[in-house]
């Protein structure tokens, strides 16, 4: 028989209680803290105790009117308490007694002995036996009180059964071996309590009514028997252990008073209970009627405090593992979502720095020894679901626990880091790949060194050229690939793995343990100075900021020193050339402002400009000739009031507010930095890293009008003007793309958007513009298993040109790139493609969210404005192409907030289901990976896979009951809820300015206008395209039939060519210069004099066409060109964009909207 170890040990649970009175009467308020020095408990004299207690906790379950427990515990007094030799004065006690039924005092029909003595005096007796009754009592095995009873010597048992009328009364000596009294007394209420054992009744009985049922059990522990041999007292340790587990009685059972020696300990209910252990307060969730659960951060190792039907599992088990891996789950994936910079927590990490409070019921609990530490029952066994829920993750994942935790992840990383980034001593010679090192670097003379950091290779090579001039003693260069880390948001970790911040360290010689706060700590750098150059564009701005975001987050005190430790080389951007006369400019602004002076003036014209957006294009002698003029071109940074906030304020990324409202206040597209000698860090901010955060939100914000992004703009301006009819490899189109249209950007991002483009799987376009020749990816993983650019094609789909029409091509504003005319500032499709294929993107303060709509409601609503559609619209709602699932609309105070994607999922038999779509933006790989999760957790029993590339069948296999309880609520449980919100939906609009819409017909309006004007333009562009037509066609005619009847004298020779020029104007025919006026559409000023060109276009036909054939030919063309202008002239533009929506809505699929249900109208 195994009541546990009579070894001492160290106790497994390290808390105490510490009691304070309250101002309440007779109550003890109780804090749990660390033991002051190593707690050494017996687990066999607690345990014997405990069994007590849990068989009166017991009783809760058999009825409801047992509501108090009051326990005397006396550990014993010796008579010289100072030497543990001497006599005892009192033995050691404990007295626990609870109210309600208690067992009855009944002889037993077989035995033919009361069941009190058969309970408490025989081995193997009880009523918990029957492992398939699914019981959660403490009790199992038939032992535990008989435990207790063995290892005393003396147990007593009184049992108050008014039911029967009978008192109870039984002791037993020498460890249950005599039984030496047992009495009886009937009719209770009028029993003589002088045989009552004794003990003081105002103590013992505190809380419990003497006159109604009631149990009380009395042992005196057998310490020789425990082999506490060195003590004729209970151990102080084991006293206060006794302790702690009354009070973790009154917090984890439901008895409404639990008294101590008179007493009441005030702790509550569990959730009062889990927040006496620190001073944090806990979160707690009570999960259903068997488990609570609470956590709270820890600062003192960690740990769990659980309970299982009322047994204290010190040592965890199945519950603790499965409650805290779902709260290391939760906290790990909000890592990984809001700290992405941050090394994810181990597991281990989390368990060390939280306490986790668990008070659950297992039926037919089994643990790992009779001690009863250890719950060894498996999860699925419990009888009940323990599935923390949502909203009290949120809680913990948004609390103090969380950030406690990011604290500590932070710390660790720093303290890894400067270790890992540790600066050798100052030296001369450093190996760091492609440095050209400074003579004088690591030496006595380093802080008169300075290091050019250059954009690239080519820009290093324009710096070594310049060192000719400055010396390679004081100046030192290294090449920069791409952008260094903003350094605020990433992880130390990926610092230290970072080749480029490893090299910057090294080679300046920083010391994450320095602050470079005073000279001596300067003179330990191997550089004095850093200067930055890079191309003159907003991204070698932004290379910049970064540079000097690395220096103010690690050593913001180096950015305030003297002499100023940060500067950069600034280049012209353009130069124009006339002679010798060479003029350079820092800035576009600053060379339209001159270009538009002198094109006024007529000077622009006699200028030669070239562009020098990369370093790379100036020549080894302008690199010499900037460095011979160093100090034109360098420009230090120096430190002013109000730089460091400005410079939090464009890296940090949790001030993207400040940065919205910086750009609305500051930007202006004409604003051109003035720097003199010195920069503040605040005007670098202000006049120049703003152009880059404006070029940012243009290359991540559509445009409103024809839904693109710039780079998107650009794969379409080149696909038209190559006519792109034709398969093309998307590597060869990318080329294409980035010779026609300037692109200064790596072709990798170019091929990324050409598939975006060509993407036609659910989730992915509405309407593709290009055409997927190959795989270009599918629904398996949201496009990324498209194959390499270099083995699939594409080329225009047939809608690209009914959207975009070839009509508009000439009437649109183009831009200008290095002098090279690109594509349109945006192109102005028949209907607003922003809405049809939707957009996201995140720039600098702003991001967006436009979701997809369905071409035929966005027909229908143009078609309406045009005085064309039915009277009465639904609003629009969002809408995926060939979609299966279902749309909720979100509608708060009458205002639509977006849409609810619900997937499919249906019961397939009692035991599976069967999900057959999946909610917007979520892929099949990625769903798998859920049902992995939830088949982990025990929610689900497993999982076939059915899916295509175009189709979602997930066979999911349940048991019954679960399938029962969740069968209204499948979506719910199988997460396949997805919102496609309306309230973050921001673009440019025609004036450039990024403009939040409330809703898809404030896009409309705005794109309405637009397009209707461009219909305008349209037709008064083909009235004049026909105008000019006929007429051509009309002198034609004339002429060949006026040649060939010898009206006009050509082919004879006679008459020179000014005469028959004069003859041709003399006959009224249309010069050139006049049909030219009807093209720009210019009927006020009379035409020119015709010169000896204004007829070749007559004069220049060839002889084979004087026929009477092409006479007729030509006759009828002008006349059918008659009539499609009296027709043009007839059409409105209403009529004209009518009739392209007829087109283009041909083209598109019949309807099968999916419509979201929305009763209102818009």
């Amino acid at each position: 028989m195994y009541v546990g170890s009579t070894a001492p040990r160290l106790d497994p649970n390290q808390y105490i209680p510490e009691f304070t009175s309250s101002t309440g009467e007779d109550e003890l308020m109780v804090k749990m803290v660390p033991s002051p020095t190593p707690l050494i408990t017996h687990p066999a004299l607690i345990k014997i105790i405990d069994e007590i207690l849990v068989n009166a906790s017991d009783n809760l379950q058999r009825s409801k009117s047992t509501t108090t427990l009051s326990i005397t515990l006396n550990p014993g007094t010796l008579k010289d308490p100072s030497d543990p030799t001497s006599e005892l004065f009192v033995s050691p006690k404990i007295s626990i007694v609870n109210n309600g039924p208690t067992i009855p005092v009944l002889i037993h029909k077989t035995e033919k002995i009361y069941l009190q003595n058969l309970l408490f005096g025989h081995l193997l007796t009880g009523s918990n036996f029957n492992d398939n009754t699914g019981k959660t009592t403490g009790g199992r095995h038939g032992y535990g009180a008989k435990l207790s009873n063995i290892f005393s010597s003396e147990f007593e048992v009184e049992c108050n059964d008014v039911e029967n009328g009978r008192k109870f009364k039984g002791k037993w000596r020498n460890n249950m071996r005599d039984m030496i009294e047992e009495n009886v007394t009937e009719n209770v209420e009028s029993i003589d309590q002088s045989y009552a054992v004794p003990h003081d009744d105002s103590v013992t009985f505190k809380g419990i009514n003497k006159n109604a049922d009631y149990t009380l059990i009395t042992l005196k522990p057998d310490l020789n028997a425990l082999k506490i041999n060195n003590s004729k007292v209970i151990p102080p340790d084991d006293h206060l252990a006794i302790i702690r587990r009354i009070v973790d009685l009154a917090g984890s059972s439901s008895f409404k008073e639990v008294y101590l020696n008179g007493e009441r300990i005030g702790v509550g209910d569990f959730k009062g209970y889990s927040g006496i252990f620190s001073n944090y307060d806990p979160i707690y969730t009570k999960v259903n009627d068997r488990w609570e659960v609470a956590i709270a951060q820890c600062t003192e190792g960690g740990g769990h405090t659980s309970f299982i039907n009322n047994i204290a599992t010190s040592r965890g088990g199945t519950h603790v593992n499965h409650i805290m891996g779902q709260i290391v789950k939760a906290v790990q994936e909000q890592f990984k979502k809001k700290y992405p910079s941050l090394a994810v927590p181990s597991g281990v990490l989390v368990k060390n720095n939280v306490r986790v409070f668990i008070n659950g019921r297992v039926e037919d609990a089994g643990f790992d020894s009779q001690s009863k530490e250890f719950l060894t029952t498996e999860v699925r066994e419990y009888g009940s679901r323990v599935g923390l829920g949502e909203g009290f993750l949120k809680k913990v994942v948004g609390g103090e626990v969380f950030e406690n935790l990011r604290r500590i992840v932070e710390e660790g990383q720093r303290s890894r880091f400067r270790k890992l980034m540790e600066p050798k001593a100052k030296k001369k010679g450093i190996n760091v790949p492609k440095l050209d090192d400074a003579n004088w670097a690591g030496t006595e003379n380093s802080r008169n060194c300075t290091l050019i950091l250059t954009e690239g290779d080519s820009a290093k090579a324009l710096a070594v050229s310049g060192l000719e001039i400055v010396g390679r003693d004081e100046y030192g260069v290294f090449p920069l690939r791409g952008k260094i880390l903003n350094v605020r948001d990433v992880s130390t970790n990926v610092l230290g793995k970072n080749s480029e911040v490893k090299s910057l360290c090294t080679i300046l010689g920083l010391d994450f343990g320095k602050k470079y706060d005073t000279e001596e700590e300067m003179q330990t750098l191997r550089y004095g100075k850093v200067m930055v150059m890079t191309d003159q564009d907003p991204d070698g701005s932004h290379i910049k900021g970064l540079i000097i975001n690395f220096v103010r987050y690690f050593w913001p005190a180096l950015l305030m020193a003297k002499p100023n430790f940060v500067g950069m080389f600034t280049t012209p951007l353009v130069k124009a050339f006339r002679g010798k006369e060479e003029l350079s400019f820092g800035s576009m602004a600053e060379y339209k402002e001159w270009s538009e002076k002198n094109e006024r003036s007529g000077e622009g014209k006699k200028y030669r400009i070239k562009y020098y957006k990369g370093l790379g294009t100036s020549t080894s002698k302008e690199g010499k000739e900037y460095f011979r003029n160093i100090d034109e071109h360098f420009k230090e940074f120096e430190w002013s009031d109000g730089d460091g906030g400005r410079l939090d304020m464009a890296f940090d990324k949790k001030k993207s507010e400040e940065r919205r409202n910086w750009i609305l206040d500051t930007y202006s597209p004409t604003n051109i930095p003035s720097f003199g000698a010195t920069v503040s860090y605040q005007q670098f901010v202000d006049e120049e890293l703003i152009h880059f955060s404006n070029a940012d939100n243009v290359r991540s914000i559509p445009n409103v009008i024809d839904g693109l992004k710039p780079s998107q703009r650009k794969v379409l301006y080149a696909c038209f003007k190559k006519n792109l009819k034709n398969e093309i490899k998307v590597a060869q189109l990318a080329g294409y793309i980035a010779e026609q249209t300037s692109y200064h950007h790596g072709e990798q991002s170019l091929h990324a958007t050409i598939i975006g483009m060509a993407q036609d799987f659910v989730g992915s376009n509405n309407l593709n513009m290009l055409f997927p020749s190959g795989q270009f990816g599918t629904r398996l993983t949201g496009g990324k298993d498209s194959a390499s650019p270099r083995y699939i094609f594409t080329k225009l789909e047939k809608a690209a040109r009914v959207v975009y029409n070839e009509l508009d091509d000439g009437l649109l504003e183009r831009q200008e790139d290095d002098g090279q005319v690109i594509e349109p500032f945006y192109y102005v499709p028949i209907v607003p493609m922003l809405l049809v294929n939707g957009c996201q993107g995140i720039g600098t303060g702003w991001s967006t969210f436009i979701p997809p709509y369905n071409p035929h409601d966005i027909v229908a609503h143009l078609r309406h404005k045009l005085g064309a559609g039915d009277e009465e619209l639904e609003r629009l709602v969002p809408w995926i192409k060939n979609f299966k699932g279902m749309y909720k609309t979100k509608i708060e105070d009458g205002v639509l907030k977006g849409v609810v994607t619900r997937g499919v999922v249906k019961k397939k038999t009692g035991t599976s289901v069967v999900i057959s779509e999946l909610p917007y933006n979520k892929w099949t790989g990625d769903y798998k990976e859920v049902l992995v999760k939830m088949r982990d957790a025990n929610l689900i029993k497993g999982f076939t896979e059915n899916n295509t590339t175009h189709d979602v069948n997930f066979v999911v296999q349940m048991t019954g009951a679960m399938l029962k309880e969740k069968e209204k609520k499948l979506h719910e449980f199988f997460k396949l809820d997805t919102n496609l919100n309306t309230t973050n939906m921001n673009a440019f609009d025609t004036n450039g300015t990024i403009k939040k819409y409330e809703n898809a017909e404030k896009i409309i309006e705005d794109f309405y206008s637009v397009r209707m004007d461009m219909y305008y333009k349209r037709k008064v562009d083909l009235e004049k395209k026909v105008e000019y037509q006929t007429k051509f066609a009309m002198n034609k005619a004339r002429f060949i039939e006026a040649v060939t009847s010898n009206e006009i004298e050509l082919v004879t020779g006679t008459k020179s060519r000014e005469e028959i020029v004069e003859q041709l104007a003399a006959l009224s025919f249309d010069s050139s210069e006049a049909l030219d006026q009807i093209l720009v559409g210019d009927d006020q000023t009379p035409p020119s004099s015709p010169n000896a060109k204004s007829y070749d276009y007559l004069l220049n036909t060839p002889l084979s066409t004087f026929t009477k054939e092409k006479i007729a030919q030509l006759v009828t063309e002008a006349e059918d060109r008659k009539v499609t202008l009296g027709e043009l002239r007839a059409t409105t533009p209403e009529e004209m964009w009518l009739k392209d929506l007829d087109e283009f809505e041909a083209l598109l699929p019949k309807k099968g909207r999916g419509k979201a249900k929305s009763k209102a109208k818009a």
